[in-house]
């Protein structure tokens, strides 16, 4: 199998030779991967804001990321996709 790689006990199928259903279970788990991402950026950020932030110029920008982290998070839960 010259090219490629085989990974010791993974043996993952391309998503475009799933099924259409395991193709929505595989995206829904990662956006769940993501949401999580998410929500732990949007946590130390928190913190950070709780502890460092001075100035209005910082709590503008720290509002700016939490909406930005916060759109992703509707935009990838949006009703009618399929997660």
């Amino acid at each position: 199998m010259a090219g490629e790689k085989h990974h010791r006990g993974l043996h993952h199928t391309p998503t475009r030779e799933l099924p259409h259903e395991q193709k929505l279970a595989r995206q829904r788990a990662h956006i769940r991967i993501l949401s999580v991402v998410l929500l732990v950026v949007l946590a130390a950020l928190v913190y950070a804001a709780a502890f460092d932030l001075d100035s209005v110029a910082e709590w503008i920008v720290f509002g700016m990321i939490v909406f930005t982290v916060a759109g992703a998070m509707i935009a990838v839960h949006k009703p009618g996709s399929s997660g």
